[in-house]
């Protein structure tokens, strides 16, 4: 989605772009440099997260081997909360931009064309007017095989703090679109693809009540028959809010719950979310009909064996649809990665072993966990194949999903893709 903002961007200003998106469209190294060397481009511009920043290496040596004049440059979250990776990779990238790129970008690619010389690292100016930017440039990849549900985002910024989010080394600041401009981008979609049903990409859908409430307003007003999700926390909806999303097509609310332990929820992870608030809004979802998820996460601070089993027994007395437990990532940027730096449990020289493929091959493989003292990686990867099994395999949760997948042919390919996974990997196919 923020290479899809930018192309508009370039679009609209009268660029000429492309956009290939090698992870969806299953490209290997020569199918992507056939296509590079099919559009001739005079700049390639590679977004990453930390994740993903081993392959924008690997990426970024076989475009500069192939196309030695090709400038590179790299933008995304790792960037942003890393920005001398560019200096310490400067015989790859010849630019980098971190934080928000939709005016910078612009500017730089003008210099580089003019053969003007750039800085190597160029801070994002914020966009504050979000409804200044052109809706994400869908039409330059109608033909990728994305699964089903549009993206779209109705807001940027968040101003919480959670240990493990890399997030507020990005941007805190929070800016809303327009609700009516929202819902013409969902009609757009609809008109242009057929598609009714909708992602919601905010960290936290609900953080503004009139903002929510002004989007389903608008659905409801023009008799939309939509479908859609969304991500939030728990003490951001209310009885007006839920029941708004669930007329206006609402079927799913992704809540961000991180801990069964209230101390590790609030005093390590900085949620501030009382158990007893996470669970007034599962009910309330309940009422309403709306599915509701669970994040959870297993790995901080000071956590004890009795914590873990705080969040392994979590979804006992609530209604919950799917659960997804994450043994948590020291991410640059993020609080945890300092308090692991701190601790020595990483060093900061991880980041480069890993870019350069000194720890191996595949990010969840190589890249370091968080283990508390005490335990061992294997030790949480146990604690947390347990908490799914007790979880998705008991009878009357079965007998809940059966009930569904049996009049929904794509459910029932989905539980049996996750029960698969379970079983053989001990964890869903959504890790």
């Amino acid at each position: 989605m923020g290479i899809l903002y930018l192309a508009a961007v370039f679009l609209r200003d009268g660029f000429k772009v492309d956009v290939i998106d090698v992870g969806a469209e299953n490209l290997d190294m020569p199918s992507l440099l056939a296509k590079i060397k099919e559009k001739n481009p005079k700049i390639v511009g590679i977004s990453s997260m930390t994740a993903n920043i081993r392959g924008a290496v690997q990426t970024a040596e076989a475009v500069k081997k192939e196309f030695p004049s090709i400038k590179i440059g790299l933008g995304g979250p790792h960037v942003s909360a890393d920005s001398d990776f560019v200096k310490r990779f400067s015989h790859l990238f010849d630019f980098g931009v971190t934080g928000e790129a939709e005016v910078t970008l612009p500017k730089i690619v003008r210099k580089i064309l003019n053969g003007e010389i750039v800085d190597k690292i160029n801070k994002g100016e914020i966009v504050e007017n979000l409804d200044t930017i052109p809706e994400p440039a869908r039409k330059l990849v109608v033909d990728v095989p994305y699964k089903k549900g549009a993206m779209i985002f109705s807001s940027r910024g968040c101003p919480y703090q959670c240990i493990f989010c890399s997030r507020p080394a990005i941007s805190r600041m929070i800016r809303y679109r327009n609700p009516s401009l929202i819902v013409d981008e969902m009609e757009n979609i609809y008109n242009e693809t057929g598609e009714d049903y909708f992602l919601f990409e905010d960290d936290t859908l609900t953080l503004n009540k009139d903002h929510i409430l002004g989007i389903c307003g608008e659905i409801t007003k023009r008799g939309l028959k939509f479908k859609w999700t969304a991500i939030t926390r728990a003490d951001r909806v209310d009885e007006e809010i839920i029941s708004a999303m669930r007329k206006a097509g609402c079927e799913e609310i992704t809540f961000g719950v991180e801990s069964g332990s209230e101390r590790i929820r609030n005093d390590i992870i900085g949620k501030n979310l009382r158990t007893e608030t996470i669970k007034q809004a599962f009910d309330l979802c309940r009422k309403y009909k709306i599915g509701a998820n669970a994040f959870l996460m297993m790995g901080f601070p000071t956590e004890t064996e009795k914590d873990i089993k705080d969040t392994m027994n979590f979804y006992k007395g609530l209604n919950l649809n799917i659960i997804g437990i994450h043994i948590s990532l020291p991410l640059p940027g993020s609080r945890l990665w300092f308090k692991a730096l701190e601790e020595k449990k990483i060093t900061a020289d991880v980041i480069d072993k890993y870019a350069k493929g000194e720890l191996g091959e595949g990010f969840h493989e190589s890249w370091p966990h968080y283990v508390p003292d005490g335990f061992t990686l294997e030790d949480l990867e146990n604690y947390r194949r347990r908490a799914y099994y007790k979880f998705y395999f008991r009878p009357s949760y079965i007998l809940r999903r059966f009930k569904r997948d049996f009049v929904s042919w794509e459910s029932l390919k989905f539980d049996i893709q996750t029960a698969l996974s379970l079983l053989i990997r001990g964890n869903t196919s959504r890790q």
